[in-house]
């Protein structure tokens, strides 16, 4: 993650308004917190060497993700799996894309991003929690969304590059998308970043899903079968769903908090709690199946833009 202000406004524990429908896909083991451990444990390696945006490392992470994208049964685009980008300090950099196209034009997009600050002062910052975590959870969602019934909206993973470099990796997509996956149909966006913590205060944020947001009543219906505590009342700023919400399209981003260990070299893959990212897998596994859902209306949101104040 970049950076994050939270701006305190009540808690909710879910539950919410209601009327968002019944989550029907089956997860399966998608979300086994054994194989979240072994994603997070390759990404936050030594051989990695923290990820840094454009690095030997980074493009063994790109790989990485894109072979689990391709074994779970998600499809590249027409040019491939990977969008080239230039970020703002210069690097090549890459977001990578794959789709599971669905019955109408509509898209949802759930996104995570791959790299993370490399060795610095001669030691690896190896970004597990930041956000090998939320790779995982994405790797997950390719296993459980990759195969089985066609979901009625097209549903984009997005590994982004550049999160670490003014989140330029989402703002490149955001100005630029591909021209099969239009913005403008683009109905919602989930942000995965730093979900491995969960323990550290028992609480994980979604954050801009706040009271009057689809994202609201979706959440709360899917905190209401997780046994979690899932605060609904918080204001995030600035990871890849800023991008998104200042191009119009409505956000929620999870997140829990890491006192101990943000950006910096202690933020290893032996220190997460995986019982509870399974938990938290499983959760943003049942949001994406609503979003995914024709049941749900997303156009009304989406066609009056992003609610959340920039």
């Amino acid at each position: 993650m970049w950076l994050l202000l939270a701006c305190t406004s009540g808690k909710d524990s879910g539950g919410g308004e209601t009327g968002a429908p019944d989550a029907t896909r089956d997860l399966g083991d998608a979300f086994a917190a054994d194989t979240l451990e072994g994603y997070v444990t390759y990404l936050a390696s030594e051989e990695l060497a923290g990820r840094e945006a454009g690095s030997e490392g980074d493009l063994l992470g790109v790989a990485y993700i894109e072979a689990a994208f391709d074994a779970a049964g998600f499809e590249p685009l027409d040019g491939g799996w990977e969008q080239p980008f230039v970020d703002s300090a210069g690097t090549d950099s890459i977001n990578v894309l794959g789709v599971r196209w669905g019955a109408s034009d509509e898209i949802v997009i759930v996104g995570a991003h791959h790299d993370h600050l490399g060795v610095r002062g001669g030691e690896i910052f190896p970004g597990a929690n930041d956000d090998a975590s939320g790779v995982a959870v994405l790797l997950g969602l390719a296993e459980a969304f990759g195969s089985g019934a066609t979901p009625d909206r097209t549903l984009v993973l997005a590994a982004w590059g550049s999160e670490e470099v003014e989140i330029d990796g989402s703002r490149a997509y955001t100005e630029d998308p591909p021209a099969d996956l239009p913005l403008a149909d683009t109905v919602h966006y989930v942000n995965l970043d730093m979900l491995g913590t969960y323990d550290a205060y028992e609480v994980i944020y979604a954050l801009d899903a706040v009271r009057g947001t689809v994202a609201h009543r979706v959440v709360g219906a899917a905190a209401d079968e997780s046994p979690l505590y899932v605060d609904l009342a918080e204001y995030g700023e600035l990871s890849d769903s800023v991008n998104f919400c200042e191009a119009g399209v409505p956000e929620v981003f999870f997140y829990t908090e890491d006192p101990a260990c943000y950006h910096s070299p202690c933020d290893t893959a032996d220190r997460l709690d995986y019982d509870d990212l399974s938990a938290v897998g499983e959760l943003v596994g049942h949001v994406v199946d609503r979003f995914t859902d024709g049941a749900l209306d997303l156009a009304t949101q989406r066609a009056a833009g992003c609610p959340v104040a920039r």
